[in-house]
Order: structure tokens, then sequence, then C-alpha cells
């Protein structure tokens, strides 16, 4: 049973919530991920954009080819479809390090195997999962449902909330609007992703991009990644050119050459290889 000590109200709202401490740990013991590292599959255009400028991006969910992005977590708790798109809500989607040089996430994600995967360590000081202290980056594991019908742990966070605890209030949760960009349909399970989520700030500077892969013009935020000035929680571990990457004997060394004359935030050992795969066409 939780205590009443473990609650909070909101006396403009009158809303009952667990109060921040206690909230951050259900969610983070539901969306956990002991990753130190995971890799992100994207096509060359955007990875020379980020040699380029020197800089990493987050992405609009509005750009997300899952069409759900924006209500699928609501819908599911309570059967209504949100047409309100959070745009500053930005994420980076990465997947676990088991899914690196993966044929099915080339296809899908590393523009039909003429892209290329890259790896990352994260950077634990960086990660600002607290919402305490009202940062802004979160890192967490995506959690799917079983079938389009039964997603378990959407069940037992809508009976949670279900619960008449004082003064029949029912539960909510203050920090919904982060933690429900991290469920998903079972439909994307395969991808297993590891979502960056990061939430805009007023004075942010942003950009405007038209995505690759769904061609909408979504916004984006930049973080420097210049060595010695590096603002983001990734830091590039190894650079895998896809199995159909053009010229790719010549490539790696260029690539190499390349990434070193940027100047960027790396490991002190991040190697570009080309993929192990060799039977795709």
């Amino acid at each position: 049973m939780l205590s009443h000590s473990k609650f909070e109200i909101d006396r403009i709202t009158d809303n009952l919530y667990l109060n921040s401490a206690d909230e951050k740990k259900i969610f983070s013991l539901l969306l956990s991920s002991d990753e130190n590292e995971i890799c992100r599959y994207t096509s060359f255009s955007t990875f020379q954009r980020i040699l380029n400028n020197k800089t990493q991006s987050v992405c609009s969910i509005v750009c997300m080819n899952d069409e759900s992005e924006g209500y699928y977590a609501d819908k599911y708790l309570n059967g209504k479809k949100s047409i309100f798109y959070q745009t500053q809500n930005m994420i980076s989607s990465c997947t676990h390090l088991k899914k690196k040089d993966n044929l099915t996430m080339w296809r899908l994600y590393g523009d039909d195997a003429k892209g290329v995967c890259l790896v990352y360590r994260i950077d634990n000081k960086m990660l600002n999962n607290d919402v305490l202290n009202k940062k802004v980056f979160y890192l967490f594991g995506v959690d799917y449902a079983e079938t389009e019908d039964k997603h378990v742990t959407l069940d037992f966070l809508r009976a949670l909330c279900s619960i008449k605890i004082e003064k029949n209030r029912k539960l909510q949760f203050r920090y919904w609007h982060i933690w429900k960009h991290f469920f998903k349909s079972h439909h994307y399970k395969d991808e297993q992703e590891v979502r960056l989520l990061y939430i805009q700030q007023d004075n942010d500077e942003i950009k405007w991009i038209k995505t690759n892969d769904t061609q909408i013009m979504a916004p984006i935020k930049e973080f420097s990644i210049e060595k010695g000035n590096n603002e983001f929680p990734f830091i590039l571990s190894e650079i895998i050119l896809g199995p159909k990457f053009p010229n790719v004997k010549v490539n790696v060394s260029q690539i190499e050459q390349w990434k070193e004359q940027q100047q960027i935030e790396e490991n002190d050992h991040c190697r570009v290889v080309p993929s192990t795969i060799t039977s795709y066409r």
C-alpha cells in the first residue's frame, strides 16, 4: 500500500500525484535501459551534416515514421486520440548494441544499406534523467505492446490510475508528458529502440529540415560535438559503412581522414569500418 505521504495534491487543479521522486522511480524501473553503448542508423547525408556542422541533433516527434507517436499511449490509457503534436518534444532514435550491423535495420533505417550505423558510448554524466532538477535529456528503452490490444505496462498504469485514494481522487502522473513518449505499438517491437528525449527550452535555437524518409518539414535542435565543447550525451565509438555504401574500401580511409580533420568529440579509437554483411544487394 502507498502511504499518503507518497502523494501530493495540486491545490490549483485539485489533482492527486505521486511525489516526484517516487514517480521517477516507477518509470525508471518500467523503462530501464542498462546499455553502455547504443547504435543509430542513418543516411550518409545526415552523417555528412553531423561532421560538417560538428553537431548532433534531435528531431521533433512529428517527423517519425510511426504516425501514432503523438497519441499512442494517451489513446491506450483513456481512449482519446490527441490531434495535438508536441513539437517541442524532440528525440533521437537509437537501438541496442546487439542490433549493430543488422541487415533489417540497414534496410529500414540505413538508406537501404547505403547509409551508416553510428555506434555511441553513453556519457552518463551528461544524462539528466531527473525530473526533480528539471533537466532536459531523458534516455530510456522503449516499452512495446504485446499485441494490438494488449500492452501490459500501460494496463498496469491504467489500473494504478483507476484506484480512488483520497477523497475519491484518482492518481495522475505529473510528468506524463515525458513518459508517454517511451511507449509504442507492438508493430515496432523488432526495433528495440533506445530513445533520447529532449524537451525544447524557450531560448533554444531551432532549425528546420525536410526528413529523408518521411519527407516532413520538422524542427531540429543541434548540439555541439566539437572536441572540448561537447554538449551531447553520446560519444562516437565506431562508424560502420553500410553493405551497399559506394566505393567502401576507399571511403573507409577517406572518412577516417575527414573525421580526424573535423576534431569532433569521440572515443580514443573511433574506427571507421565496412559492414561485415557481404551478401546483400
